[in-house]
């Protein structure tokens, strides 16, 4: 999932430099750049999971979980505010 996050958000950047002269918005290549953390975030935690089990250390797969967990949270959070908050959106745009 990292790696494909990664080409994404590097495909966006690449795409975004042909058009530089057109696009003037410095915000442009937020959602890009937004894109490459996520990956590079996701690829550390894959690799805390990894070394963790490989390991078998008690202390890093908690670790581990409870980031997963974090994770999960947040998703089932944004998850229930854009649901409750949709119509809100809908009208602003």
């Amino acid at each position: 999932a990292a790696a494909g996050l990664s080409y994404v958000g590097g495909y966006v950047i690449n795409t975004y430099k042909s058009y530089d002269n057109f696009l003037q918005d410095k915000y442009a290549l937020l959602p890009a750049v937004i894109i490459l953390c996520v990956a590079v975030v996701m690829f550390i935690i894959g690799l805390i999971g990894c070394c963790a089990t490989f390991r078998e250390s008690r202390v890093g797969l908690g670790l581990f979980l409870a980031i997963i967990l974090v994770i999960f949270v947040a998703e089932v959070s944004a998850f229930v505010l854009g649901f409750v908050y949709r119509e809100k959106v809908s009208e602003e745009l």
